[in-house]
């Protein structure tokens, strides 16, 4: 739009400067932030830690480990699943649940009010706000051990209608009490006799029945020795104890005399400690009072024996081992999650080894580790677990005698997260396109471990963009017609830690508001990130300035322009999208009104309540 401005042929042009503001009179969806949430990507509730805190904000999953090991349980999850508050009551607010990663189809509940329901056979008690969402929970008491282990990804999904839905990302919940309340035991006052020890490492059981724990899921393999039930301690023999008495003086065992495993077997390592001292060994379970299991050399044979000897070596310990032998798997692999927090996690390998001159050597990705925490049947991993633990972990033990006699141990770690975004504000919560313009986005991701994108519109998502225009179109077709036509299109690009997927939607129409989201899917979890895109109409003035160009006798009098917008988009704006618009002047294309001084082109522009005006006069033929 032009005003031909008298003899100096001035050309004006009008910009429309629009101020944004997002208030509760805008209608949209975001989660909200709930003051007291954990921000933590992997959650332990165990003894320390026995209740939590979620919400649904977080840009990734999350992972909460069931993992108290004594009794009293009384451990409890909340999961806050609330919006910015609704001017209208809220049509869903559902929580949907799915078994697995792998797990295409989930179920989903939508609860009313307050009370209970079940989902996956995981009760969940809740508590729902037609306007601002509702409130879940999960509570593991003492009342009776469940038959199931609360397992599988939870999720809640919040709509006002068909169009603007949103859903949180999923959080895992992973029961580790529940397998470890299959690890039993009773308490006795049996004494074990062991005959004389010829070679170490030498295996005790707490329980006869460890087979228990083949069927355990891999993630409770990555536990630490905190979380078992079992305790292994020793007393001295003097005074002739019986099994209760020797579990009430218990020694603690050195880190290099014995290697614990979760499922209730050691290894006793420590031959010195055996041919120093008259001890029994004693197996205890956190959950009973009295010793489990107690071992000893030589005991009395009454109901309630009491220890005459500890454990002995056998004096002439011939050795059938004549080559290295293992006890345990020469392979292993451990899938942990970054940020876990370890203590005392343990690389174990054990292995019987004859008399001569042998060494070993502890190598990650085949280059040497020079460590204090590396034994010859162990390797602790660092307590806070980093991409840096990722490797190939292999312990080496070799004869310098006979070059054919050597066992490799290999374990194989990796260091695993659900994939992420970089910077999930690359879609903003709320995002204004002006009707006719374009819509892009840009965002980066690490894409390791197979990672598939997935683009949605409204509720239906796609990986491709043809997917999602052909579902989007046919689900829509008839009662959003408008929105079925979406121009969109998206790609991904990059290599693994550096992807990157591009979203681009052309000449949007009025009509065209939703939900737009990004999901990233791997087989370590996903990550969801969405915004509300809202279709802003275009400005319209009630007079065109080139409607009121002068044609001669510009310069003789005052001339002025009205520049008023059209009332009802402008009521449009402020009702529907809380925008106040701003109308501003430019001057040759180049300067802004407010920029131009009052002593200058500025004294020629006028404002006159809600219009704008542009007067000429003489002066103006110098400004040609």
């Amino acid at each position: 739009m032009s005003l031909l401005c008298g003899q100096g042929m001035v050309a004006c042009f009008l910009v429309f400067l629009v101020f944004l503001s997002q208030s509760l009179s805008v209608s949209y969806l975001k989660f909200d932030k709930i003051s007291g949430a954990s921000e933590e990507s992997l959650i332990f509730l165990n003894d320390a830690n026995p209740t939590a805190l979620l919400d649904a904000s977080a840009s990734t999953q999350r992972i909460v480990y069931f993992a108290q090991k004594s009794p009293p349980l009384g451990l409890k999850l909340n999961f806050a699943c609330h919006v910015n508050k609704q001017a209208k009551p809220l049509d869903k607010v559902s929580l949907c649940c799915r078994s697995s990663v792998q797990d295409t189809k989930r179920a989903c509940v939508q609860p009313e009010a307050e009370g209970t329901f079940s989902c996956l056979n995981t009760e969940f008690r809740f508590s729902a706000d037609e306007t601002t969402g509702a409130n879940f929970s999960i509570s593991l008491t003492q009342d009776g051990p469940l038959s199931n282990p609360i397992s599988g990804l939870f999720s809640c999904i919040v709509g006002t209608d068909e169009l603007n839905v949103i859903e949180s990302n999923e959080i895992e919940i992973r029961d580790a009490v529940f397998y470890i309340l299959q690890l039993k035991g009773t308490p006795s006052t049996k004494i074990d006799v062991v005959p004389p020890i010829s070679e170490f490492p030498y295996e005790l059981r707490c329980v006869d029945d460890i087979s228990i724990v083949s069927r355990w899921p891999y993630w409770m393999h990555q536990l630490d020795g905190r979380y078992g039930p079992y305790r292994w301690e020793y007393c001295l023999t003097t005074g002739r104890p019986n099994a209760i008495t020797c579990s009430k003086r218990p020694i603690q065992f050195s880190p290099n005399s014995i290697v614990e495993f979760i499922n209730g077997s050691v290894y006793l390592t420590d031959a010195p400690l055996v041919e120093s001292k008259s001890i029994a060994i004693v197996c205890k379970h956190v959950g009973q009072l009295g010793p489990i299991r107690t071992f000893a050399g030589k005991v009395t044979g009454t109901e309630s024996p009491v220890v005459l000897e500890g454990l002995s070596i056998e004096k002439t310990r011939n050795s059938s081992t004549t080559k290295l032998y293992p006890l345990t798997s020469l392979t292993s692999s451990y899938v942990i999650n970054k940020g876990t927090k370890l203590q005392d996690f343990m690389l174990k390998a054990l292995y019987r080894q004859p008399k001569g001159d042998y060494e070993f050597h502890w190598f990650k990705d085949e280059q040497m580790l020079h460590s204090r925490i590396a034994t010859k049947y162990s390797y602790t991993l660092p307590s806070l677990i980093d991409e840096s633990v990722s490797g190939v972990y292999s312990l080496v033990v070799k004869s310098n005698e006979d070059i054919s006699d050597r066992l490799i141990f290999t374990y194989d770690v990796k260091v695993v997260s659900p994939p992420f975004f970089k910077d999930p504000r690359c879609l903003k919560e709320l995002f204004y396109v002006m009707e006719g313009n374009n819509f892009g986005s840009v965002c980066e991701f690490d894409g390791r471990w197979n990672t598939v994108v997935y683009v949605g519109v409204a509720s239906f998502e796609a990986s491709s963009f043809q997917e999602l225009r052909m579902s989007i179109d046919k689900n829509l077709k008839y009662s959003k017609q408008q929105l079925s036509q979406l121009d969109i299109v998206f790609h991904v690009d990059g290599e693994e830690m550096n992807k990157r997927i591009t979203v681009n939607i052309t000449k949007l129409k009025l009509n065209q508001d939703c939900e737009l989201s990004i999901r990233l899917h791997s087989i370590y979890g996903q990550s969801r990130i969405s915004t509300s895109l809202k279709v802003v109409p275009k400005p319209q003035l009630t007079i065109s300035p080139s409607d009121e160009n002068c044609i001669k006798d510009c310069d003789e009098t005052p001339y002025n322009v009205s520049c008023a917008l059209n009332e009802n988009i402008v009521q449009e704006w402020k009702s529907k999208f809380n925008i106040e618009p701003s109308i501003d002047w430019i001057i040759q294309n180049h300067w802004t009104k407010a920029h131009l001084e009052s002593t200058g082109l500025g004294q020629f522009i006028t404002s006159n309540g809600g219009y704008d005006k542009i007067t000429t006069n003489d002066q103006k033929k110098n400004l040609g």
